[in-house]
């Protein structure tokens, strides 16, 4: 869904994308580079009643899985927890159903 997409951010920022999706499966997010060590990965989604919110550090570099139901909006973010600096990150995303 991204593809080794540069993105950046002001401190204690993310930058979000949103997909609908159509099968039970799971999304795997890569940070193959990041100016900081406090990066985080994190995805939403609601459906059937279910609401699942969940973050992950990823730090300067790692990978973060996380499941996924049928829904219309699934929200992927990549940001930092910085307090004065910004953040720049390599960013991979692939659903997996």
């Amino acid at each position: 869904m991204v593809s080794s997409q540069t993105v950046s951010q002001p401190a204690g920022y993310y930058t979000y994308w949103h997909e609908s999706l159509n099968y039970p499966g799971y999304i795997e997010i890569i940070v193959s580079s990041s100016t900081t060590t406090k990066t985080y990965a994190e995805v939403s989604w609601t459906a059937d009643g279910v609401n699942y919110s969940n973050s992950v550090t990823v730090g300067t570099s790692g990978t973060a899985y996380f499941p996924v139901l049928p829904s219309s909006d699934v929200v992927f973010g990549v940001g930092n927890n910085n307090v004065f600096n910004g953040a720049t990150e390599t960013v991979t995303i692939v659903y997996y159903y």
